[in-house]
């Protein structure tokens, strides 16, 4: 797994697919987010867990939205990044209320990679909106247009 970084936008390679209203935090395996979880955001290069909480606890990243890779094969590396910053903008002004170009959050996403594509039939992207200067927050980004 690696990242990548796009122009305004970072997107970030690991495992994933597609759980719940969260008071407290928990470590939670990508594979499991869902649309509306709050987390503290993922870095590194390798990505497997990552601490969920709920959204009026401290945390620096949402879920905005999940979008599926619609192909048998996973796509070309750029192809990949293309498909999920155009699913992701969209599903981000879906959720926040504005377009990522008026708002003052960071976009984010997670990718399958070749062994969650085979072995987990991973086909999601998960798209995960944080704050711009990485500050945290204990309130939802949805629907705030921000």
């Amino acid at each position: 797994m690696t990242a990548r970084t796009g122009i305004a936008i970072t997107g970030a390679v690991v495992c994933l697919a597609s759980s719940g209203v969260l008071t407290g935090c928990a470590s939670t395996g990508v594979m499991s987010l869902t649309t509306g979880d709050c987390l503290m955001a993922p870095s590194g290069d390798a990505l497997t867990d990552v601490e969920r909480r709920g959204c009026t606890s401290t945390h620096d990243a949402e879920v905005v939205g999940i979008a599926t890779v619609p192909s048998d094969a996973l796509p070309a590396s750029d192809e990949l990044d293309a498909l999920a910053q155009r699913d992701c903008l969209a599903l981000f002004e879906q959720y926040v209320g504005v377009a990522y170009a008026d708002s003052s959050l960071a976009l984010t996403w997670l990718v399958p990679t070749q062994q969650s594509w085979e072995s987990a039939n991973d086909r999601s992207v998960t798209c995960i909106a944080t704050t711009a200067d990485r500050s945290t927050m204990t309130w939802s980004v949805r629907d705030q247009r921000v």
